[in-house]
């Protein structure tokens, strides 16, 4: 899943056997314990912690924070995320055939994968190009973007992280 606001842009990687979920940006990185019998996820960074209430009858997540709060709604039979916000608006698109997920905001278009059947995904963005893999076929995956490479194991945790090779300052639009 991709997850994109007017502040941050981030990625979470889902091991489901750790029962964990990683979370990495060009500016922090933090760790997501799921307490499955709680119904809750708790997020911890050095700036903020908020929880994440899952409601499986409503099909729904909700985030709250010190800075924003937002929904996201699952529909399942369309195969569709919609994340809504005060700020943004964008879709998440699943095809679980092509084990492959598309996410299009104004800034970015990029696909994420690896987790199935497929060995490897290209995805290339207006900002970076990440692969993300792991929990398939792939023991390791190199994701390299313009502001980072990120690197994972076969379980999907974090391997190490360091900065990518020098690369072009990075414009945004406007």
């Amino acid at each position: 899943m991709v997850t994109k606001s007017a502040h941050y842009t981030h990625f979470l990687s889902v091991d489901v056997a750790a029962d964990q979920v990683v979370t990495m940006s060009a500016y922090y990185t933090h760790f997501l314990s799921v307490d499955v019998a709680a119904d809750r996820v708790v997020t911890m960074s050095a700036y903020y912690t908020h929880f994440l209430s899952v409601d499986a009858a409503a099909d729904r997540v909700v985030t709250m924070s010190a800075h924003y709060t937002h929904f996201l709604s699952v529909d399942a039979a369309a195969d569709q995320v919609v994340t809504m916000s005060a700020h943004y608006t964008h879709f998440v698109s699943v095809d679980a055939a092509a084990d492959q997920v598309v996410t299009m905001s104004a800034y970015y278009t990029l696909c994420v994968c690896g987790c199935g059947s497929r060995s490897s995904c290209d995805n290339v963005g207006l900002l970076y190009t990440l692969c993300v893999c792991g929990c398939g076929s792939r023991s390791i995956c190199d994701n390299v973007g313009p502001l980072y490479t990120l690197c994972l194991d076969a379980g999907s945790r974090i391997n190490w992280i360091f900065p990518s090779e020098p690369r072009a300052p990075v414009t945004w639009l406007e």
